[in-house]
């Protein structure tokens, strides 16, 4: 949807554009999954030893934690991708 408003907005569509969404989203997907499964599976192990009910402390750190990693995974994610587009660019106009 990105790439077909920014085409509609231009009048182009830059191939690699819509590489950087695609690279940027999927690696952030992939590492936020992976980095909350831990989170929620360490915090799930933790309150069974502390005696605590693990659906009362999982649940509510699992939404605040997905939503602020997986916004700065895509900041980051997009702004080290973002950085080698620009080299490969600068490498073929020289």
């Amino acid at each position: 949807m990105a790439t077909l408003l920014g085409w509609m907005a231009d009048g182009q569509m830059t191939f690699s554009h819509i590489v950087l969404l695609c690279s940027t989203s999927l690696s952030t997907v992939f590492m936020a999954s992976l980095l909350q499964g831990i989170v929620v599976v360490g915090v799930i192990i933790g309150s069974k030893r502390m005696g605590i009910n693990p659906d009362n402390v999982a649940t509510p750190l699992a939404a605040s934690f997905g939503d602020l990693i997986t916004l700065a995974l895509l900041a980051c994610f997009s702004q080290w991708f973002y950085s080698f587009m620009g080299k490969r660019n600068e490498k073929t106009l020289v």
